[in-house]
C-alpha cells in the first residue's frame, strides 16, 4: 500500500511497506531510484525499485550516503 499527501507547505509524505517485516514507513520527500531507505521497524535496508508509484525491495547493496 502507498499512498501519498500534502500539507499546506507542499511536502509530500509518502508511505510504503516493508517487504521484510510488512512494518508502514513514511518518508518526507520524493527519493530517486537506487536510494537506500531503512525500514524503521525491522531496520532492514531497503532500495527504491520505481518512485511513481514508490516502491522498495530488500536491498543487497552496500549503503551508501545520498547526503540524508
Amino acid at each position: 500500500m502507498i499512498s501519498m499527501s500534502s500539507t499546506t507547505t507542499h511536502l509530500r509524505h509518502l508511505n510504503f511497506v516493508c517487504p521484510v517485516c510488512d512494518g508502514e514507513n513514511t518518508i518526507d520527500y520524493l527519493p530517486e531510484i537506487g536510494e537506500l531507505l531503512d525500514c524503521s521497524d525491522c531496520g532492514s535496508e531497503l532500495e527504491v525499485s520505481s518512485t511513481e508509484p514508490l516502491e522498495v525491495i530488500e536491498s543487497d547493496l552496500e549503503a551508501e550516503d545520498w547526503g540524508q
